[in-house]
């Protein structure tokens, strides 16, 4: 074969040109995105309810109708629902690799089965692919020295927003800062008393008078006419001056008889500042499927159109763009990558003193890189951390191949053959081990199919990469490396090592250890027993922690708090988080009674503290403001909270319990920021109509309530258009005359024979206090209590929480369960040692197949516990915890580390033939010397800048990289000394084995005779 390849010189260039060009063109056209793209989704299902329903009410008859419904749809993997004030949502979770659009449809079709259980008030479903209480990928904050806030949100509604809403893959835009402008009608109770007038007749008036109807057609002659009958309000004149009814003696009753019409704002019910000038904030989230590198391209794009078409004085920044975040994690990734080469490069330089075989090894680099791109485009894989970690992992290993097959090639013409004979015999050597070494390192990915489908969509993109480009450079090692090195000529020289005295050095060290081989074993075995127990003492978490440049701050006030209460608590924030030298901006969305402060430091290269040293400055200062102030991380991936959720039915039950758990959670070194994710109900004060007294009335229920919302919170009557705007016409009652609860009971109602029923002769009123928000998981009532942790690990965490919570006392049907991350830590943990189990055992098949030999891959395979000693090391040299990234390094070294083994073990077979056992044993280790060493440093030095690299996204890539680096250093220590032994000692018990058959068959042969 080797003869063949060497002989069609042209053919081979144009294949690797091919190559080449097509990975350039599949680099370019990857899609980019932070973490592998995936079938797990979302699908949010948001019912808004007219009338202001309480939330124990739309739990009842909106929520409970709807988990019934879907309960049973396939891949369902969770149902969180959020029950407020008029509003529901349904939080459908599925199992990864599902099919989301199958999945909508299958909703879709459910929620048309239970539409006509639910209660007239309900609006149509709107369904998303998308969590509402998702992070927003993107944020806008727009400003003007000129317009106030208010004529700023008119220029966000009327034009920025529909736009961005409909740009492909935004899920949702919500707007803060500015008042709408509405046209505000204030009915004034006396006025409509003295002309006998309910809210209703206002109300109708206001919508029959502004119509335009398309009556008919009407034909004169040969033409055809459309009848139009148009009645729209040209102004505010028009709409006071609009006659709402008529007196006994003829006279017209105008609007601005009974009302005061104003041209205004709505009360604000939100607040946005940016640096602490009055803004208005755009949060742009995305669907869940939708890639965050595309959709903010798609925003940037947009941003830059509307600078063209808005007014000059409207200034559009970013606040917040998640691609930055992902971009720049794979910067990293990519100088990782490229430092990693250089340092490969310097070591072949120095280990094969040759500028021209250190370029032949070298260019089996780009070569492998661009050919594993080009199949990860053509397998639909995205440009991610994962798959460019899997890429900057292959570095060191993609030399692996080319490095053994020149060193041979190098020895074997040292032999004075032809250049041509030297090139295919010293592939030919070498093929059957690089080819073993290459397939137990791709086979050891292969357990990830019995994995998880979530865990196989985070950690199968990783896996691809290492495999296409480790069997891309099998390709280039076996071809492209022989025929350059055939082309170029390379003559051998004096081999430097013997300068060095290298070889020598090494053949005395081996020597001596040989005769000690029984106590080299026994300390191999003690070492790996110790690593075992240490590596239990070792708690896990799921992701290690990472340096951000962002985090959010939340604000909570008691329920009901009022919107300047907020606003002033939140300035307090400002003004600390001002004085603070690190922090670049400060973008804060003000509510009622929950706000967040979004804050953005220095890039973390150029600040002196860390995110976690700012946070802990600041925590004894926001502890002085007298209310529950907390932090949380920007993304998800560096989120570290842990969460115990309580389930029960009675609220007033499952508040002492969660306010107990969250006591004994506070208590725990480690544990900060601890908060009740259960919102207290706000004031409420109860109509409660008699039945009997409303009938008798003449009224129903429905009028009252509905009256009382009109009166209280207004209603839409119309829509009022000016030029291209359409402004809706709110009518309410007069706000003076409503301003205590007295006035409130007296209101007077109209029945149907227009006689006017006092409020408080028809209804009592109760004063109590109700949810603001039920939360239920999977159809159970549930509170949440949780805590970020800081110098603890998940495992940690959870093991202390469940001991703290021993004693606590739950009645019956109260139970709490660890949420968050925790469970899918402990289910991946115990599938990847399953996975590596199973990656050991293929690797052994492999092996056995590959030597026709049941005792030698035994042999080879030492080197697995032995790279376990480094790992473990690794870990408590680091102080870093067992993670999904450790667990995944340690079954990566499984493939990667009998590749030494495997040369070192080949060439002590061949040798047989010609040496003495220990001989041979002794040559072949100093023969595989050089490469072994040159394979292991290459790879090592190829992830150090993956090991020591912090900032975005180094939390998933850094703990396998550490944990590879340290198996790879004691590995190949105790390979080169070990094996050695390990094969002189098999060899021994196998001889001593054959004199006791021996002596058994001879004692049997003469007992007989």
């Amino acid at each position: 074969m080797i003869n063949k390849i060497l002989s069609r010189p042209v053919t081979l260039l144009m294949c690797v040109a091919a190559v080449v060009v097509v990975g350039i063109i599949s680099l370019s056209e990857l899609p980019i995105e932070l973490m592998p793209s995936g079938s797990e989704g979302e699908i949010s299902i948001i019912y808004e309810v007219r009338g202001g329903v309480p939330p124990n009410d739309i739990e009842n008859f909106v929520v409970r109708p709807v988990e019934d419904a879907v309960g049973d749809i396939d891949n369902l993997k969770d149902i969180l629902s959020i029950s407020k004030e008029g509003r529901a949502i349904i939080v459908l979770e599925f199992v990864a690799d599902t099919d989301m659009d199958a999945a909508a449809v299958n909703v879709r079709e459910r929620l048309a089965q239970v539409r006509d259980e639910l209660p007239s008030e309900v609006e149509r479903p709107i369904i998303a692919k998308y969590q509402q209480d998702d992070v927003p990928i993107f944020v806008l904050g727009v400003t003007s020295p000129t317009k106030t806030a208010e004529e700023i949100r008119e220029v966000v509604d009327d034009v920025m927003e529909e736009r961005i809403a409909r740009l492909e893959g935004v899920a949702n835009v919500d707007v803060f800062g500015g008042r709408e402008r509405k046209i505000i009608i204030e009915v004034i109770p006396s006025q409509m008393s003295a002309f006998n007038l309910s809210m209703s007749d206002v109300i109708n008036a206001l919508n029959r008078a502004n119509v335009s109807t398309l009556a008919g057609e009407a034909r004169e002659r040969e033409s055809e006419y459309q009848i139009k009958a148009t009645g729209r309000f040209k102004d505010i004149e028009d709409i006071s001056g609009m006659g709402v009814s008529t007196t006994e003696a003829g006279s017209i009753v105008r609007l601005k008889d009974i009302a005061e019409i104003k041209d205004s704002y709505l009360e604000p019910d939100s607040l946005s500042r940016l640096d602490m000038k009055s803004n208005v904030t755009i949060y742009i989230q995305k669907e869940t499927l939708a890639r965050t590198v595309d959709v903010a391209e798609l925003v940037l794009n947009e941003k830059e159109v509307l600078r063209g078409i808005l007014p000059e004085d409207i200034i559009i920044s970013t606040i917040k763009n998640d691609a930055e975040y992902i971009q720049s994690a794979l910067n990293a990734m990519q100088l990782s990558l490229v430092l990693g080469a250089v340092l490969a490069a310097a070591v072949l330089m120095v280990f094969l003193k040759n500028y021209v075989l250190t370029f032949i090894i070298f260019l089996s680099i780009p070569v492998s890189v661009l050919l594993a791109l080009s199949i990860l485009y053509f397998n639909n894989v995205t440009l991610n951390v994962m798959t460019m970690g899997g890429l900057a992992l292959g570095v060191g290993m993609l030399l692996d191949n080319s490095i053994v097959v020149i060193e041979n090639i190098y020895r074997t013409y040292s032999k004075e053959r032809s250049l041509t004979s030297a090139v295919c015999e010293g592939v030919s050597e070498v093929f059957l081990p690089i080819m073993a070494g290459t397939l137990t390192t791709v086979i050891v990915f292969l357990p990830i199919i019995f994995i998880s489908a979530e865990l196989r969509r985070m950690q199968g993109d990783m896996a691809l990469a290492i495999m296409y480009s480790l069997l891309a450079s099998l390709f280039a090692s076996l071809t492209l490396v022989p025929f350059l090195y055939k082309n170029f000529k390379v003559t051998p020289t004096r081999r430097e090592s013997s300068r060095f005295g290298m070889y020598e050095v090494f053949r005395y060290l081996i020597e001596k250890v040989l005769k000690h081989k029984h106590l080299i074993v026994a300390g191999m075995v003690v070492l790996f027993v110790v690593s075992i127990f240490v590596f239990n003492t070792i708690d896990m978490n799921l992701f290690e922690t990472e340096e951000e440049n962002e985090f959010t701050i939340h604000v909570e006030l008691p329920t009901g708090a009022k919107l300047d209460s907020s606003d002033e608590v939140v300035g307090m924030v400002e003004n600390i988080l001002s004085g603070v030298p690190e922090v670049e901006s400060i973008s804060t969305r003000i509510e009622k009674w929950s706000s967040k402060v979004f804050v953005t430091l220095e890039d973390y290269r150029q600040r002196d503290r860390s995110k976690e040293e700012i946070k802990e400055y600041l925590r004894p200062q926001f502890e002085e403001i007298p209310y529950f102030i907390y932090f949380q991380e920007a993304h998800e991936m560096a989120e570290q909270e842990v969460f115990v959720e309580l389930y029960g039915y009675e609220y007033d039950t499952l508040r002492e319990l969660v306010n107990e758990v969250g006591n004994r959670m506070g208590a725990i070194d480690g544990l900060t920021d601890t908060k009740i994710r259960m919102r207290e109900g706000r004031p409420e004060k109860l109509v409660i109509p008699d039945r009997r007294k409303t009938a008798i009335a003449g009224l129903r229920i429905a009028d009252v309530a509905e009256n009382l919302h009109a009166r209280l919170r207004g209603l839409v009557a119309t829509r009022y258009h000016e030029a291209a705007q359409e402004i809706e016409v709110i009518v309410r009652q007069y706000k003076p005359s409503i301003s205590n609860f007295n006035q409130l009971f007296r209101t007077r109602l109209m029945n149907p024979s227009r006689a006017y029923i006092q409020l408080n002769q028809i209804a009592e009123f109760k004063e109590t206090k109700g949810p603001s928000e039920i939360w239920r998981k999977n159809r159970q009532r549930m509170v949440q209590a949780s805590s970020s942790r800081s110098g603890i690990s998940l495992e940690g965490a959870v093991r202390e929480i469940n001991r703290n919570l021993a004693g606590l006392e739950f009645p019956e049907g109260y139970f709490y369960e660890i949420g968050g991350d925790y469970e899918f830590m402990m289910e991946s943990r115990r599938e990847l040692f399953m996975a590596l189990l199973l990656t050991i055992v293929l690797v052994y098949l492999v092996l056995g197949s590959v030597f026709e030999s049941y005792t030698q891959p035994f042999i080879i395979m030492v080197a697995v516990p032995m790279s376990f000693i480094g790992v473990v090391a690794a870990l408590k040299i680091t102080g870093s915890n067992v993670s999904v990234g450790v667990i995944m390094g340690v079954i990566l070294l499984a493939g990667i580390v009998v590749n030494n083994s495997i040369i070192l073990v080949d060439r002590i077979n061949s040798l047989r033939k010609q040496l003495t056992l220990r001989e041979a044993v002794i040559t072949g280790a100093s023969q595989r010397l050089r490469p072994i060493l040159m394979t292991t440093i290459t790879t090592v030095l190829g992830l150090l800048p993956l090991a020591l690299m912090g900032g975005e996204g180094s939390g998933m890539w850094r703990p396998l990289s550490v944990s590879v680096v340290g198996g790879l250093i004691t590995s190949t220590f105790l390979v080169l000394f070990g094996i050695p032994c390990i094969f002189l000692f098999a060899a021994n018990i196998r001889s001593d084995l054959r004199k006791a058959g021996d002596s058994v068959k001879r004692f049997i042969k003469e007992s007989i005779s």
